[in-house]
């Protein structure tokens, strides 16, 4: 004779699905404070490193303003210099004419 009559076969899968989403919840309650002090523990050695690197660069940065500056401050002294003996080879000088003798 045929059985046509359905079983419930899925309520297996159903209750393992249960199972383990409540065993996972329950893990993750357990595990979470520790994993929430570890991880504010490294975050704040992180952005102490960070901090640390970004004073570095601002101070790397600012040498580098500073030699810029002295840099452009000697080349514009330098050209003024150009400038003043360029102009002083272009005027005229009186000839002074040597006494005989």
């Amino acid at each position: 004779m045929n059985d046509t009559t359905p079983r419930p076969e899925h309520y297996p899968f159903v209750l393992g699905l249960v199972t383990g989403t409540l065993v996972g919840a329950g893990l993750a309650a357990w595990l979470a404070p520790r994993a929430s002090e570890k991880y504010r523990r490294a975050s704040t050695r992180v952005a102490e490193v960070v901090d640390d690197l970004t004073q570095r660069g601002q101070g790397v940065r600012d040498d580098i303003a500073g030699a810029v500056a002295r840099g452009a401050h000697e080349a514009a002294h330098g050209a003024r210099e150009v400038e003043r003996v360029a102009t002083a080879a272009r005027r005229p000088r009186a000839v002074h004419a040597k006494p005989s003798m």
